[in-house]
């Protein structure tokens, strides 16, 4: 590069490394520096020429990689800290546990991170810049969490070079309006290199859990530490395939974890039992052949809790290629393939489930499973070089996910007694049965099946260099798509006696008489897509030689989601529910085409000396929806036969008085105390239909994207060699976000006795709808916090960052996935939702890192 008349200089879109800059003038000494580059970060080097000749060589001191000159807000763990900290699973994501500004939820699991206040499923996940985003659920691909809150693929720690947030994205990043997460990969070189790792976490270095040692101080011994086995191994490879010109990078990492989770279940009694019975003999009844397959699912216990040692299982297999092509000294091509599949199995909640006698079936018979999860990212990514000011880069980038979640038998309802009615193959299972004692069958609503959700990402960008001026311009398509199947068809049962105790449960379970039973009918199977376009220009501009401003505009269209089928209907509110592609809806809601978001900001070396850096910046972001938040509802309605029958009794009587009357499922509107189950009699009724009032979802015609301000003000400062001190600002504010609101809701103040539903305000136009949730843009949230953090690199073998955030965060919704807590309360005042946000933790301490001992090192 040649500076320019003021000797100012700009070396753009450098890959991470370490980098010798030589600063060479006719009649002075040349001087070298060293600097050190991270993903998206600016550094500034300085150079003082001594008279002398060009011959003659001064090395400096290296420019300090610590203080940085982005008007952007970025966070970084380098690749020493990744390597050396000793983070449990192995996950990635738990680098985020040492940055400030992020809230990570204990334990990880699934959607687990918030970062500047922004929702779980705002955060954009990359790897290599290439889109790591699951847009059905909204979490990563990779290292995305299964059943039991631990991934189910893995990125070694190994292989990582740099990984970085962008707190305020910059205008080239897009779809996703949070954090900017990326995550640099290693390459191969000259010198073939790798590395090979076993870790292994025994029970032996633990203390006992807190249910084992209740269950033990019952029996009058001590409590043994909770089994566990995890074992991780792999390793990376590295080097040459044809030197100086292609050279590749690979790993492999395994996980094999077996673990006894343990809790307390209350369990019947064989005397409670026998009592049962003896009260079923007494009344002149006899007992169900469906509630003799039932009650051989419970083990009994003499003081009727039960410690429950439930068995969890999660083994893992994943792998990647990398490979580098050096075309020739203007063009270099990236290509990756990443590949995990895993299984795991986990009690159902891990509390409450009913682990069978051994007599009925094994330990995991209800456990919920994922058989296999499969996930994959694969791109490629081109740099060219036009001309010493001009560099052009191009990226393709696909992932993958797909998953099933489903309890652990196959086990047809039929050859227990129950007809629940038709059944697809992958719908058979135990039913999910609830008693005073735990239930049994596992989770209700499974399975769930999400096979595939797959992302494709295109994007080029320009940057050029024109004096002061540093100017990038790019485009992107990314297409999203998703296939999901949501029957719910597995039957759930509710047998409490009345609620009026443990042996009354024990009677209605052991005459097949039921509170309630409730399936859904219906094909679910959906085909969805999205699509989006955007193009963004972004120019920093040299001011000064301590000055640089930035200012963007990135602009964004979307098209609404639809459905390949036309499997999806609206609700209006002078026609009803229509269906896609039909009565005029060619698509759910226009296409959003008004997302301008610019950015700005400065960075300022007051000193001139890069040991001092003050900087600004600001950035509006538009936030695409995870698919799944419109997906059950929308998709999934009576207007497509698909439907939930659910009867819900409320008896005069325990289960074997002399005046108890059964359902009629034929005729349901006829009343009964119990769902009283018969052999091979249809639970639902010989032809099942749904019944209304039915609860239904709609869409405003003007849906569009939610959008977040981001704003910060930093201070950063070298006060020791190796050492500096971040004071920064951040804050927050998000508009139009995605809620979900009860707009047929009864209006405030209207009478609670009588019939409710008369009053709802669509009641005389469509009687048959009770519950009409629409998906709004009426949320908002607020987001301020002050960020301290002190940073040692290499100090005397140290190498550590302490980081603390004093934060506060309310919102009207924290999220938009779970319908029942994230419903406004009061739909005709968005208002009286506004509360503390439900990530909102206000006192963030936080430290990672590394002592390093000639010939090793210890990490902390």
């Amino acid at each position: 590069s040649t500076s320019d008349a003021q000797g100012a200089f700009t070396l753009a879109e450098l890959p991470i490394c370490v980098y010798r800059v030589s600063a060479e003038l006719q009649g002075f000494k040349t001087v070298n520096r060293e600097a050190e580059l991270s993903a998206n970060a600016v550094a500034k080097v300085d150079f003082r020429l001594e008279v002398g000749t060009v011959s003659e060589t001064v090395n400096v001191e290296a420019v300090s990689p610590l203080i940085e000159f982005s008007d952007k807000l970025n966070n970084r763990v380098d690749s020493e800290r990744i390597e050396s900290l000793p983070l449990s699973g192995r996950d990635f994501n738990s680098l985020l546990n040492v940055m400030p500004g992020v809230q990570h939820r204990p334990g990880g699991g699934f959607q687990g991170v918030n970062i500047s206040g922004a929702r779980t499923s705002s955060n954009n996940f990359m790897i290599d810049g290439i889109s790591n985003n699951d847009r059905y659920y909204g979490d990563t691909v990779l290292n995305q969490t299964a059943i039991i809150g631990i991934p189910a693929t893995l990125v070694p720690m190994d292989a990582i070079g740099d990984f970085t947030v962008q707190q305020t994205p910059s205008a080239e990043f897009g779809v996703k309006g949070g954090a900017a997460v990326n995550i640099v990969m290693k390459s191969g070189g000259n010198t073939p290199h790798g590395t090979g790792y076993y870790f292994r976490h025994d029970d032996w270095t633990d203390s006992p859990n807190f249910f084992d040692i209740r269950a033990a101080q019952k029996l009058g011994k001590n409590a043994d530490p909770t089994p566990i086995k995890n074992q991780q191994y792999g390793g990376t490879f590295g080097g040459p395939i044809r030197k100086d010109k292609v050279f590749f990078f690979g790993y492999y990492e395994g996980q094999r974890l077996a673990v006894t989770t343990p809790y307390d279940v209350h369990v019947p009694t064989d005397q409670q039992i026998a009592q049962a019975r003896s009260r079923i003999a007494s009344a002149g009844l006899q007992v169900n052949a469906i509630g003799e397959n039932l009650i051989k699912f419970y083990p009994t216990d003499p003081t009727g809790t039960l410690h429950v040692a439930g068995a969890t299982v999660a083994n893992m297999n994943t792998f990647s290629l990398k490979v580098d092509h050096q075309l020739n000294q203007s063009n270099l091509i990236n290509e990756r393939v990443f590949y995990g599949r895993s299984f795991q199995s986990a009690p159902a909640g891990n509390s409450g489930e009913i682990v069978p006698p051994a007599s009925a079936g094994a330990v995991d018979l209800f456990n919920s499973v994922t058989d296999p999860t499969l996930a994959a990212l694969t791109g490629l990514v081109w740099n060219s070089t036009l001309s010493n000011r001009t560099l052009l880069e191009t990226r393709f980038g696909l992932n993958y996910f797909s998953q099933t979640i489903e309890p652990n038998n196959k086990i047809d309802p039929k050859s227990l007694g129950i007809n629940t009615g038709p059944l697809d193959a992958a719908d058979l299972g135990v039913p999910a049965v609830s008693t005073p004692f735990g239930h049994i069958g596992g989770i209700g609503g499974y399975p769930i099946t999400t096979a595939p959700t797959t992302n494709m990402q295109v994007s080029s960008s320009l940057t050029h260099t024109m004096g002061q001026h540093t100017m990038k311009v790019g485009a992107s398509w990314d297409y999203a798509y998703n296939r999901s199947v949501r029957n719910q068809a597995r039957t759930s049962l509710t047998a409490n006696g009345r609620s009026s105790g443990d042996v009354d449960a024990l009677v209605g379970l052991l005459l097949a008489r039921f509170e309630s039973a409730n399936r859904s009918f219906g094909a679910t199977e959906r085909h969805m897509s999205q699509q989006s376009v955007g193009a963004f220009i972004n120019d920093d501009w040299k001011a000064t030689p301590r000055l640089t401003l930035s200012l963007g505009l990135r602009y964004e269209i979307f098209t609404p989601v639809s459905e390949r089928d036309k499997l999806a209907t609206n609700f209006f509110a002078d026609r009803g529910l229509v269906q896609l592609g039909t009565t005029g809806l060619d698509q759910l809601y226009k296409a959003d085409k008004n997302n301008f978001g610019p950015r700005a900001g400065l960075a300022w070396d007051p000193g001139g000396d890069g040991r001092t850096s003050v900087r600004f910046g600001y950035a509006l972001t538009y936030d695409a929806p995870q698919i799944g938040v419109v997906h059950p509802g929308l998709f999934s309605t009576p207007a497509l036969s698909v439907f939930r029958v659910s009867f819900s009794q409320q008896p005069r009587f325990v289960p074997d008085a002399a005046g108890v009357t059964c359902l009629d499922p034929n005729n349901s509107t006829a009343g009964g105390d119990y769902v009283c189950l018969q052999p091979g009699v249809p639970v639902f009724g010989s032809s099942p239909t749904g019944a209304p009032p039915f609860n239904i979802f709609g869409v405003p015609d003007d849906f569009h994207l939610g959008y977040y301000h981001y704003f910060h003000a930093t201070v950063q400062r070298e006060v020791f060699r190796n050492s500096s001190v971040t004071l920064s600002y951040v804050g927050s504010r998000g508009n139009d976000l995605v809620w979900r609101k009860e707009i047929n809701a009864p209006p405030v103040g209207s009478p609670f006795s009588g019939s409710v539903d008369a009053f709802r305000p669509f009641f005389a136009r469509f009687p048959q709808y009770r519950s009409i949730v629409e998906f709004t843009n009426d949320g908002k949230s607020w987001y301020d916090s002050l960020q301290l953090s002190f940073r040692q690199s290499s100090w005397h073998g140290i190498n550590t960052q302490y980081n603390y955030t004093l934060s506060k965060c309310t919102d009207y919704n924290s999220g938009n996935r779970d319908a029942a807590n994230e419903q406004a309360m009061n739909p005709y005042d968005p208002s009286n939702n506004e509360g503390p946000c439900g990530f909102d933790i206000r006192h963030n301490f936080n430290l990672g890192g590394s002592y390093s001992v000639p010939g090793t090192s210890i990490g902390g």
